[in-house]
């Protein structure tokens, strides 16, 4: 896994969301503003340790250091609202334009969710279909 450098002396922050079972860490860019971000499937411990999912070898483990941490999607956000997007660990890039790319890769990902608990025969649709409930974001 490549490692992320950050843009700039910024601090970064990291917001957790026990709901999702996420992390996000971020930082706005000074060279023309927006921000940069990182995410990682992470679990909070009993403790307030924050654990996330690392991939060693052939298995899924978990590590204390978000830089060792398996991306989910990672990024920058441009001041003009144009994105480059990295899902997973340098697979797959996608470069989308403005709030309607957004909104259009989110009709995607909820419509082919859709169509998997209708036609798929799947044990996860009723899990899939509670995580398509309208929601916050934040959480």
């Amino acid at each position: 896994m490549n490692e992320r450098k950050w843009m700039n002396e910024t601090p970064v922050t990291e917001e957790h969301s026990e709901k999702h079972g996420v992390s996000i860490w971020w930082q706005k860019n000074d060279m023309g503003g927006g921000i940069v971000f990182m995410s990682s499937v992470a679990t909070k411990q009993s403790d307030g340790a924050i654990l996330y999912e690392h991939e060693d070898g052939p298995r899924i483990d978990v590590c204390e250091d978000y830089l060792q941490a398996c991306r989910l999607v990672d990024g920058f956000v441009k001041w003009d609202g144009c994105s480059h997007l990295t899902f997973g660990d340098e697979r797959g890039y996608l470069h989308v334009c403005e709030g309607y790319s957004f909104r259009q890769l989110t009709y995607v990902l909820r419509r082919v969710a859709e169509l998997a608990i209708e036609h798929g025969d799947l044990d996860f649709c009723a899990e899939m279909s509670v995580a398509l409930e309208v929601e916050d974001v934040k959480g």
